[in-house]
């Protein structure tokens, strides 16, 4: 943090303490803060409402966690997260209850961590704990294929059996799925169901990921080209076949635009936004003695264009000796 040049130590001066470049005051959050005000008390002593002055990058969005509806016999993994550390380096593990493993990783404990990119590391997995089949599902021979990964063996995983071209299964079907099943914990024959169809993409989204045909289960990751966003602030979203039909993640994704850059910083007051620079935030930038036009306050928005509407920000005038 920057220690601003003290021109007055008379009562009620002002002084205002920025962050390096990229970093924020820890414990302003939620409010996404770049700087601290500081202010000379009745008392002759420099005081803040803070208990400390550390700036850090931070983590803005929440880190991974299961889904708020959890399917059949899922169990969300242990966090030990506090529900407040967000500084760059933080570490969150995630452990899941004894026999459980997470669905797609196949294992028990798994590490998120804040990176110096201010994102959360990504798992690539639900984040739902389930239990195991006791033994891996049967193996085939050429050329029958399988889209086992010789990996995940929870409860409820499907296996699909297909034949190539002009092949069959001694009952005259192509294709078969093994299930984990949840009782016995053994694999059990199911009926195949597969969509031949690449899903309609959410707007503006790409998708990066294995042709048809799609099987019961089968997840679809889509993502916005940068520099856009979801509604939300994410850059990704994932649509389920459950057999029938396809069912997104979230239905309302969509991919927009957001400005090239941040806003711009303040001068000599502090400025206060929410870190995403999607269209539609609004900066605001705070000066305690006056802007030269008399207000305390003033915005900039990120707009369609790409652009923030006030790119020149007021010098915020000091208070007079």
């Amino acid at each position: 943090m920057t220690q601003p040049n003290i021109t007055s130590n008379e009562i009620g001066t002002q002084l205002i303490y920025n962050c390096s470049q990229g970093t924020h005051h820890v414990e302003s959050w939620p409010v996404v803060a770049e700087s601290v005000m500081v202010q000379c008390l009745d008392n002759s002593t420099w005081g803040h409402i803070f208990t400390n002055m550390d700036c850090d990058i931070l983590c803005f969005d929440e880190p991974p966690s299961p889904p708020t509806t959890l399917p059949p016999l899922a169990i969300p993994p242990h966090s030990d997260w506090d529900n407040v550390t967000r500084t760059v380096h933080t570490l969150i593990t995630l452990t899941c209850p004894n026999d459980t493993v997470l669905s797609d990783l196949n294992v028990s404990v798994a590490v998120v961590s804040c990176e110096e990119t201010g994102n959360w590391s990504a798992l690539n997995t639900s984040l739902l704990c389930r239990r195991v089949c006791w033994s891996d599902p049967p193996s085939v021979l050429p050329p029958t294929n399988t889209s086992w990964d010789e990996t995940v063996r929870v409860v409820g995983t499907e296996v699909k059996y297909w034949c190539p071209t002009d092949h069959f299964f001694p009952d005259l079907t192509s294709a078969i799925t093994m299930t984990c099943d949840d009782t016995s914990l053994n694999w059990t024959l199911t009926d195949a169901s597969m969509a031949l169809d690449t899903p309609p993409f959410p707007e503006g989204s790409v998708y990066d990921g294995t042709p048809p045909p799609y099987w019961k289960g089968d997840i679809l990751n889509y993502t916005c080209p940068q520099p856009l966003l979801s509604s939300s602030g994410t850059n990704h979203t994932s649509v389920l076949f459950n057999g029938t039909d396809w069912v997104m993640d979230d239905p309302e994704f969509q991919c927009f635009n957001v400005c090239s850059r941040s806003p711009p910083r303040s001068q000599g007051g502090w400025r206060v936004y929410n870190g995403r620079d999607r269209v539609g935030d609004i900066a605001f930038y705070h000066c305690s003695h006056g802007f030269p036009d008399g207000s305390t306050i003033v915005n900039s928005t990120c707009e369609e264009s790409g652009n923030w509407t006030l790119t020149d920000i007021p010098l915020c005038q000091s208070k007079s000796r």
